[in-house]
């Protein structure tokens, strides 16, 4: 077993710490859905209702659409409102800063070898979407799941209320009851053991579905658990991690092994890690859960984030966040927001201008031009069926067009081609 740190290099406990704080205050982070969902929770005030179609987009505007992170983006457009791009920002940072702080904790010399590369990993998730507060639900949820002290009744019950307020801040709530059950699967198969968790699961299925859209929320997560959406090939958070994320996934990988062997792992969270780990091969998307799973369930101790030390390090992250978004103008990502580009085409732009824009602008035109551009394809990929990508793609690519695809419509504005239309 490896020996705890010495007095004089206790310090290195906080070297994950700081570069992710670092991390989160010094690089900006992707914002593209994050437009398209503060036009969704605008809307959402204006009409007191949640959206049940694709009414931004000239194309198929009558095409279902459950909106899974509906309160998100209330809730996100609520914070923008009151302070502004800037607020949203902080939100996002604060929420995934006490993540690493519940999760970067080496106790041992060899423990940085897990700690510095998990950091990397979860780079990924430093994103202006509803991301943040799922990875500290699904944190939540396997911590609760983990504790073998907690009596069936009560860990039912938080379960609940954690799936019921998740089911409606993102999708990825059904994934992380999948887990839950996993770790839950009893290991004598007694008829009160199997009687428990056979009310377990159905009270999370209950949760998952007290949602304004019921079981059509359910079903989505399904369908992108099973790589239903045909969109899915073409977006690279779903594809393959780069050659650069595997070597580091594999870095974490590997030293997670070395800081635990001579330690007996109980299976549940081993098969689990073990799932998470292939989907991560599979999806560079599914990286961060592989890595919280693995650290809240398989390192020996989580860190209390009520102790001096963590409450005093998320206070100095507050208040230098704070300080940063405050001082500081808040950077667009050119990217996901082009707004030189908008500017330039202001004034081709009125009530219902159909726009041809790159996937990666559409849910930015939806939030910059306030309903009066409706983009031929946006980000919102689950509102358009398989034919509407295919026409789409075969317009951006200039190739032949599939038979039965719409030509664009006089007074189309194009930006897949770098300028408006003539």
């Amino acid at each position: 077993m490896g020996r705890t740190l010495p007095p004089t290099l206790r310090e290195l406990r906080w070297i994950p710490l700081v570069l992710w704080a670092l991390i989160l205050l010094g690089t900006v982070p992707r914002q593209d859905d994050v437009w398209w969902r503060m036009a969704a929770g605008r809307d959402m005030v204006r009409t007191h209702s949640v959206p049940h179609t694709n009414d931004y987009a000239f194309t198929e505007p009558d095409h279902p659409w459950v909106d899974h992170a509906w309160a998100y983006d209330l809730g996100i457009y609520g914070v923008y409102s009151a302070t502004g791009l800037g607020g949203v920002h902080l939100v996002h940072a604060l929420a995934l800063f006490l993540l690493g702080l519940a999760l970067f904790a080496p106790q041992r010399g060899r423990d940085l070898l897990w700690a510095l590369p998990a950091v990397l990993l979860l780079w990924s998730h430093h994103s202006l979407r509803p991301w943040a507060v799922s990875d500290l639900l699904f944190l939540t949820a396997l911590l609760l799941a983990r504790d073998r002290g907690m009596s069936p009744l009560r860990r039912g019950a938080l379960l609940f209320g954690l799936f019921a307020l998740w089911g409606n801040l993102h999708g990825s709530a059904v994934p992380g009851a999948l887990a839950v059950l996993v770790l839950l699967i009893p290991a004598q198969r007694t008829r009160e053991s199997l009687g428990t968790f056979a009310l377990t699961a159905l009270a999370l299925g209950a949760a998952l579905m007290a949602n304004p859209y019921g079981l059509g929320a359910l079903a989505l997560s399904v369908g992108y658990l099973s790589g239903h959406f045909s969109f899915l090939e073409a977006l690279e958070e779903w594809g393959p991690p780069p050659l650069h994320l595997v070597l580091t996934l594999m870095a974490f990988t590997m030293g997670l092994g070395l800081a635990l062997r001579h330690r007996r792992i109980p299976w549940r969270p081993l098969i689990l890690s073990a799932i998470l780990l292939v989907f991560s091969l599979k999806s560079r998307r599914h990286i961060p859960l592989f890595v919280i799973t693995s650290l809240a369930l398989l390192v020996p101790r989580i860190p209390s984030l009520r102790s001096g030390s963590s409450l005093a390090a998320l206070a100095l992250f507050a208040l230098l966040a704070v300080g940063r978004f405050a001082l500081g103008t808040v950077p667009v990502e050119e990217r996901f927001y082009p707004r030189s580009t908008y500017v330039r085409i202001e004034g081709r732009i009125g009530p219902g201008t159909p726009v041809l824009a790159p996937h990666a602008w559409g849910g930015s035109l939806i939030w910059h031009f306030d309903g009066r551009a409706r983009p031929y394809i946006d980000a919102r990929n689950d509102c358009y069926s398989p034919k509407t990508f295919q026409c789409y793609r075969a317009l951006r690519e200039a190739s032949p067009a599939p038979a039965g695809c719409p030509p664009l419509p006089p007074g189309t504005v194009d930006l897949l081609r770098g300028r408006p239309s003539p």
